[in-house]
């Protein structure tokens, strides 16, 4: 009993594959018709070969990482911010502050920076909005998609020739692309289309963040030469 049960689930497994290289070699048919010169050199289809493949989860986890460091980095700006402005709003300090063209010069270009925040905050683009974006790409479907290499006989004037293509399709085999050219990671679905259009449109908030925070520590090291240990 168990040993028919393995040859049917080898049957099985067999008649999945055979099925899923029809569907690849029908859709190549199709496209032998739309976008050959001339459809009737084709001869026949060599070998069908995997390459690899290329997973959305893959590509949303590495894009991760990334919105994590520049939350943080976010979060370190505003955090030495409040050290510095703990010190510039004091009473005593303030005199000596006032005297220091370095320090005003960078206290300008941080209420500059704030300003600049308020006003993308305003068109919808902080922080709260690039976190709430991010979370509902990662809430898209996950799929994993396949590049094989498809090898075929073509009849020109001088004989038969050998030519290759790459063959593009996902778990369903829906949309089965041919090109020339092997599939980068970045081509590989429509999430990295959508990462590309968060990362421009979020583009100015991360270099926001990235000047509050340089600022902020330029600031710091000031306030720190000027009073020392009080500081």
């Amino acid at each position: 009993m168990r040993r028919l049960i393995y040859v049917f689930v080898i049957l099985c497994i067999v008649g999945c594959v055979q099925s899923n290289e029809d569907k690849i070699r029908t859709a190549f048919s199709e496209y032998v018709k739309n976008n050959f010169d001339d459809p009737s050199q084709f001869k026949e289809i060599v070998s069908i070969d995997s390459l690899d493949t290329i997973s959305t989860i893959k590509i949303k986890e590495l894009f991760n990482e990334l919105i994590i460091t520049r939350k943080r980095t976010y979060e370190i700006g505003d955090s030495i911010e409040k050290i510095n402005f703990k010190y510039i709003n004091d009473d005593k300090l303030k005199s000596q502050l006032g005297q220091s063209s370095e320090f005003m010069a960078l206290a300008q270009k941080v209420i500059e920076l704030n300003e600049y925040y308020i006003y993308l905050s305003d068109k919808n683009l902080s922080m709260i909005d690039a976190e709430a974006e991010w979370k509902e790409i990662q809430s898209h479907k996950d799929t994993v998609f396949y590049n094989q290499r498809l090898t075929y006989r073509v009849n020109y004037n001088d004989g038969l020739k050998l030519k290759t293509c790459f063959v593009y399709f996902d778990t369903l085999y829906n949309n089965i692309t041919f090109r020339d050219n092997r599939i980068k990671a970045y081509e590989a679905s429509e999430i990295t289309k959508e990462i590309d259009e968060f990362d421009e449109k979020y583009e100015p908030l991360f270099e926001l963040n990235s000047e509050r925070v340089k600022t902020a520590i330029q600031m710091h090291n000031v306030l720190r030469r000027m009073f020392g240990d009080i500081y």
